[in-house]
């Protein structure tokens, strides 16, 4: 018997074979859902300019600490950090409305 032929092969209700096409469903539609995530993301943060755009995409979309950020764009940490502070209550704002 072929080991690559599963021609004979039974699957059972309970099996976790018999659940793959319900399991691929469902990481199908959470993948969109992350996708539309994104895509919603990036165009919150394309309405930002300059600076505030640069901390906000590398923060969120490179997944850059603010020191690191702070230290490629020449800046204190402090001033990031009070930076993002107030695009993140900028951002609340937006949502809330």
């Amino acid at each position: 018997m072929d080991p690559r032929d599963l021609g004979n092969l039974k699957l059972s209700k309970e099996s976790k074979s018999a659940k793959i096409e319900k399991n691929i469903k469902r990481d199908e539609a959470i993948l969109n859902e992350k996708e539309l995530s994104m895509e919603a993301l990036l165009i919150m943060i394309n309405r930002f300019t300059g600076l505030d755009n640069k901390i906000l995409k590398m923060k969120y979309i490179d997944g850059r600490s603010l020191k690191d950020i702070a230290e490629e764009l020449s800046y204190s940490y402090s001033y990031i950090m009070t930076r993002h502070a107030q695009l993140v209550k900028v951002i609340k704002f937006i949502e809330d409305l």
